[in-house]
């Protein structure tokens, strides 16, 4: 059976995906050096895909991955 890989991820599986700790992700959130997160059920979540593109990208600046992207829909 095919593993299905989700689209949305917690910050630890964000953290996971990048190969940092959490205290460092939220730095870089804070820092606006990161895709777009979001609030859902009082979970801070990232999209898989934006996270992808950001690397494709060679992860710009929050405000540049907005632009590069037309607001983050990559």
């Amino acid at each position: 059976m095919k593993q299905i890989e989700p689209l949305l991820l917690s910050v630890s599986q964000t953290a996971l995906l990048l190969g940092i700790g959490r205290r460092t992700l939220y730095g870089l959130i804070a820092a606006g050096k990161l895709p777009p997160s979001f609030l859902l059920g009082g979970r801070r979540i990232f999209r898989r895909s934006d996270l992808e593109t950001w690397i494709d990208l060679g992860m710009p600046p929050l405000e540049r991955f907005l632009v590069l992207t037309k607001g983050g829909r990559g």
